[in-house]
């Protein structure tokens, strides 16, 4: 059975989890292609993809910017979830 502190760890990484993507997200939106071009090259250098030609590297990273949620749509109620969290979980305790 789970206990309190293995809720509140579960729901921080979850809200600290969407928080990264909608950074990210945000990021695009704002900076477009400039954003993708980044995101290639670092991820060029990255063990996982040493073998990947630029290409392959490009359509992982297109993959990944296709499955960030669009900003707009979604940081209200990630703000409202950790607002409450933040008020419910420790200022509380």
């Amino acid at each position: 059975m789970p206990t309190n502190m293995d809720r509140y760890q579960a729901d921080l990484e979850s809200l600290l989890g969407r928080a990264s993507k909608l950074q990210n997200s945000l990021r695009f939106e704002c900076l477009g292609k400039g954003f993708r071009d980044s995101l290639s090259v670092v991820a060029e250098k990255l063990p996982e993809n040493m073998d990947l030609t630029r290409a392959q590297v490009d359509a992982k990273m297109d993959k990944l910017l296709r499955a960030l949620p669009s900003f707009k749509d979604t940081y209200q109620t990630w703000y409202t979830e950790a607002h409450a969290f933040i008020i419910e979980k420790c200022v509380s305790e």
